[in-house]
């Protein structure tokens, strides 16, 4: 069977992701992977209010799951908050740029896994997690105590409205649909010299150079994180305010 899938979980439950809905597909992979327990289906893109994929139910009885990761834990349910185990990599790429007793906004925080990841890397940073979906919202504050960050805090609120008394060393914006379009709200959050991490999609024959509404940052890093659709890259995009 050659079938791309996401797994999410771990040894003791998962579930597997697969695009489209076949069926017999499911019931192979719930075969060969016994810790799987549900396979949802893909249909269609990400959308409505909180960017989630509609899944359909292709096999198995769907569960919460933790979902191990680096020495992380994440507890979560893929119905109800966006997740994507293809992006460790990139996770861990964010920790590492962050310095200690720094200031750190996370945007579109879903269940937690970029802002854990960097607040357990760096123990003294102080690190903030905006999501304004009420499940990703529990699974986050679950998630925080799950991994002992308590560095971190969890905050029901739409990006677009956000407002803080801090400014931040650096944001991230793990949102590659529409991000682009809160960068005007971004721009009064951060530091003079401080780094917003914008995360967008761009076509590999015009890679980053496709990306519009950058005319009042510097960039200053950009980094290939996953292919996304043929010929599409998710990107991140290193900006600093001018």
């Amino acid at each position: 069977m050659r079938l791309a899938f996401d797994v999410i979980g771990g040894k003791e439950g998962a579930v597997a992701v697969i695009e489209g809905t076949d069926k017999t597909a499911a019931k192979e992979i719930m075969e060969r992977h016994k810790n799987v327990q549900a396979v949802f289906g893909k249909v269609g893109e990400r959308r409505g209010e909180y960017r989630l994929y509609k899944l359909k139910l292709l096999a198995g009885k769907p569960s919460e799951v933790v979902h191990r990761e680096s020495g992380l834990l994440f507890k979560l349910d893929p119905r109800k908050v966006y997740f994507s185990p293809r992006e460790s990599t990139e996770r861990q790429r964010c920790a590492e740029l962050v310095g200690k007793k720094e200031n750190i906004l996370v945007l579109f925080a879903g269940a937690g896994p970029l802002a854990i990841a960097i607040a357990k890397k760096q123990p003294y940073a102080k690190v903030v997690a905006v999501e304004k979906n009420p499940a990703a919202v529990k699974y986050a504050q679950e998630n925080v105590k799950l991994n002992r960050t308590m560095n971190v805090s969890v905050l029901k609120a739409d990006a677009a409205k956000f407002k803080s008394k801090e400014k931040f060393d650096r944001i991230f914006m793990p949102l590659p649909e529409g991000a682009t379009g809160f960068l005007p709200v971004v721009k009064k959050l951060v530091k003079p010299k401080g780094i917003v991490y914008l995360y967008t999609l761009s076509h590999e024959k015009t890679l980053f150079r496709d990306v519009k509404g950058l005319d009042s940052w510097k960039i200053v890093g950009q980094q290939r994180v996953l292919p996304y659709a043929p010929r599409v890259w998710k990107v991140r995009i290193d900006l600093r305010p001018i």
